[in-house]
């Protein structure tokens, strides 16, 4: 099989990012010493190669260049690395730690801190992602399910008065194929989306149900952006609308549950979600 590569061969010593010694189109596996990332994406096998001096003892950066998306990662430590236990993060566009796996699918090894150890690449969990930088560092190490978990989670933040510093909060598996009630009567004024820190905040969106039966959507403003769908992207409460008078006002509404996915779509095209 071929692949569509970027070699970060790095030398490593200090956390800086030298000068590049070769940035010329190298073949995969052309480098013995440094640590070489390849991301792959299943197309024509070509690297960039880069290069940090060092011994692996401290972190260092590399930039990919242009972000493109990928669909896993390689780490390899070449001899000259003394710390055999490197571990190296793929990191997204909004600096978030991307989540891979390896291994057999019944017990998969998943991590966002992605180690050598001769067991070959780490496919990407949620599929192709946007690579922007990889970063190794000697203070990586292998992630406990607890801190995945957290990562992974997002919090759907309800107030009944925009700013409160006390909302209402229900914790969603964005994995999960089905709603999270709610259990609550209380009516609020807006929803607040937290996606984990290992998740592209616009990858995912959340949607609201104010019935029982979980089928009547809530919709919501925020900014020029009017949608039955929410997302985080750090730009903070979406108003809740309710139909009055033959308009859409700012108003409350009931919480009877909530889903999110990265499956929905965002159905206004007006602003940015």
């Amino acid at each position: 099989m071929q692949y569509s590569t970027v070699i970060l061969a790095a030398l490593a010593a200090s956390g800086s990012l030298g000068a590049p010694l070769d940035s010329r189109q190298v073949e995969a596996g052309s480098q013995t010493n440094g640590i070489r990332i390849t991301l792959e994406d299943q197309s024509v096998e070509l690297g960039r190669q880069f290069t940090i001096n060092g011994d692996g003892n401290a972190e260092v950066r590399v930039a990919v260049g242009e972000p493109e998306k990928f669909a896993a990662i390689n780490v390899s430590l070449g001899d000259n690395i003394s710390n055999k236990e490197l571990r190296c993060q793929a990191r997204g566009l909004d600096d978030q730690p991307i989540v891979g796996k390896r291994g057999p699918d019944d017990k998969p090894n998943i991590d966002v801190n992605f180690s050598d150890a001769g067991k070959g690449p780490w496919t990407f969990l949620t599929g192709k992602q946007v690579v922007k930088e990889v970063v190794c560092s000697p203070e990586f190490k292998k992630i406990t399910p607890e801190k995945l978990a957290e990562g992974q989670q997002v919090l759907v933040h309800f107030r009944k008065e925009k700013g409160d510093n006390q909302p209402f909060t229900i914790p969603v598996n964005p994995a999960a194929e089905k709603s999270t009630p709610s259990n609550t009567n209380e009516q609020y004024k807006t929803v607040e989306i937290e996606v984990g820190k290992f998740t592209d905040p616009q990858s995912i969106r959340c949607q609201v149900f104010s019935d029982r039966r979980l089928t009547r959507l809530v919709r919501g403003q925020r900014g020029e952006n009017i949608d039955t769908s929410f997302a985080d992207g750090d730009k903070g409460e979406w108003d809740f609308l309710v139909h009055r008078n033959g308009q859409w006002v700012s108003g409350q509404s009931k919480v009877r549950g909530v889903f999110c996915s990265r499956q929905i779509q965002q159905k206004n095209a007006a602003g940015n979600a």
